[in-house]
């Protein structure tokens, strides 16, 4: 659908305004919206710094884990290597 659909069904011409409230839309969406999201969860082991992870994966929303004796999860804040970016 083009901007000027949306204008027509809509019943207004201010473009701007119609414009925005399309954009508010979509991000709204996509703020309540999480297809296939999936849990992965592994054992930690004492000096490994790096855990596999499925293939099929797009994108890490969070890491979080479990400290056992109290039940609770904690975040873990993500680490970039520098050394792995590559340059475009």
């Amino acid at each position: 659908m083009t901007m000027q659909e949306l204008m027509e069904r809509v019943g207004d011409t201010r473009f701007n305004l119609i414009k925005a409230l399309a954009k508010d839309g979509i991000a709204d969406i996509q703020q309540i919206t999480k297809d296939n999201v999936d849990k992965l969860t592994t054992p930690i082991v004492l000096g490994q710094h790096r855990y596999s992870i499925a293939d099929d994966f797009i994108r890490i929303n969070e890491i979080k884990v479990l400290d056992i004796p109290t039940g609770k999860y904690h975040p873990i804040p993500r680490i970039y290597e520098t050394n792995h970016i590559e340059d475009k």
